[in-house]
């Protein structure tokens, strides 16, 4: 919260100021830059140290391609499978959450991933690196609507718009495209994953960066 009134103001005001109240809203939309993709593979076996050992030799071909790419999380699962509540075996499961920045790299790494025949991969969800300069900008948009919205009632009023008294921030929110889930493997084919994923344009969205106050303001 912020408060500009000088206190010798604020004590000659107590009696009888008016204020008004308003609320304001920005909104900036931005081109995403960078993308998460999270991926799982699987393995099975009767036992779990047989199907942990069958997991690590399904994903040693994929820490080798993700040597390249920021990884942000790894999460192991391993734990047993029933079938008309018998346990029948253990099911080992291994998830990466990964980053790339833009749809060069995202088609690369979604087409490779596909030909490694994941359990599942969903994606892409698209951010911005950098959103300071677009939380900013949604700022200032948010005082220019709650400042307008005040000098309306001022004028309606007959009076005019007096100096800030306080101004609450009201937070910042960013929301992406909705990701899309592959759901799986791609089916054998004449074209490579990688041409399937071309294929589906998963162009960068638009981030929409908001930010909202609420302002009161004197009336001269």
């Amino acid at each position: 919260m912020i408060n500009t009134t000088p206190w010798s103001r604020r004590s000659a005001w107590v009696a009888g100021m008016a204020e008004v109240v308003t609320n304001g809203n920005g909104q900036v939309l931005r081109t995403a830059d960078r993308a998460t993709l999270t991926v799982s593979f699987s393995a099975s076996a009767q036992e779990r140290r047989p199907a942990v050992d069958a997991l690590a030799d399904r994903v040693s071909g994929i820490e080798d391609l993700l040597s390249t790419v920021e990884v942000r999380s790894r999460n192991l699962t391993v734990h047993p499978t029933y079938e008309e509540g018998r346990q029948i075996g253990c099911q080992a499961r291994q998830y990466y959450t990964l980053r790339v920045a833009g749809r060069e790299e995202l088609e690369r790494l979604a087409g490779a991933l596909l030909e490694a025949e994941p359990e599942r991969l969903d994606g892409p969800r698209w951010e911005l690196s950098d959103q300071a300069d677009a939380a900013a900008e949604a700022q200032r948009r948010a005082v220019a609507d709650a400042r307008g919205r005040a000098e309306a009632y001022a004028d309606a009023l007959g009076r005019a718009l007096g100096p800030l008294v306080r101004l609450v921030d009201g937070g910042a929110e960013r929301r992406g495209p909705a990701a899309p889930a592959f759901g799986g493997a791609a089916a054998p084919g004449a074209r490579s994953a990688a041409d399937s994923v071309r294929a589906l344009d998963l162009a960068p969205g638009q981030v929409s960066v908001t930010a909202s106050c609420t302002v009161t303001w004197a009336l001269d």
